[in-house]
């Protein structure tokens, strides 16, 4: 099952992600990144720390499409605490290059 938990500190939106990115429902975290972004949130980190399962359509994709979209309002988006699967699909496909990513929440605050 897939699961989003959005916490907003001051200006930043942290969306906790678990479960499996592996078809449509993983669209629900780009929805979620949109809103944040129309509410004038410039900030967001992702924990992808719960993430079971990921594939490259829904998985990849949506999250490339919430970089684009935080990108598109000069806004800054990172990852915190990949679990290992999120990790090496990362890596494999050098997204690492294009994504900040830090090993916790607090690390990836400290950047903004």
């Amino acid at each position: 099952m897939f699961q989003i938990k959005e916490i907003v500190e001051k200006n930043v939106g942290i969306l906790v992600v678990s479960g499996e990115m592996l078809d449509s429902d993983a669209t629900q975290l780009n929805d979620k990144v949109k809103k944040l972004a129309q509410k004038g949130l410039k900030n967001i980190i992702l924990d992808l720390s719960g993430i079971r399962r990921l594939n490259s359509c829904f998985g990849l994709g949506v999250l490339a499409g919430c970089w684009g979209c935080m990108n598109r309002v000069e806004g800054q988006l990172k990852i915190a605490n990949p679990s290992p699967k999120v990790s090496q699909l990362l890596k494999m496909t050098k997204l690492d290059q294009v994504f900040e990513i830090y090993p916790d929440i607090a690390e990836a605050k400290k950047s903004f």
